[in-house]
């Protein structure tokens, strides 16, 4: 996914996994969560929605289903990334969980 800086391909690369619910989605996109919620952090609220794709997030943020408990609950870098992700959003009010 980091391989392609366009958010577009990005975005095209998730939609053909978002109907997948596996326990390892998430692992498999935490340096692209990750990578997200750095850029994130580092914006002004205001500018978070026009610097950062909608779609790409929405996508990124729904790998952390149910199909994903076991992994917060026994990963700890794991869950770590999740409440970063919580903090991070509810800070820029753009909390799409």
């Amino acid at each position: 996914m980091n391989a392609y800086p366009s958010g577009s391909v990005q975005n095209a690369l998730l939609g053909s996994i978002s109907a997948l619910s596996d326990r390892d989605k998430s692992q498999i996109l935490l340096p692209t969560i990750r990578s997200l919620v750095e850029t994130v952090a580092t914006l002004p609220p205001a500018d978070v929605v026009a610097s950062v794709p909608e779609e790409l997030t929405i996508r990124l943020l729904s790998s952390f289903d149910a199909a994903a408990a076991d992994s917060l609950n026994n990963n700890e870098t794991m869950w770590a990334l999740f409440l970063q992700v919580v903090r991070t959003y509810l800070r820029s009010g753009m909390l799409y969980l």
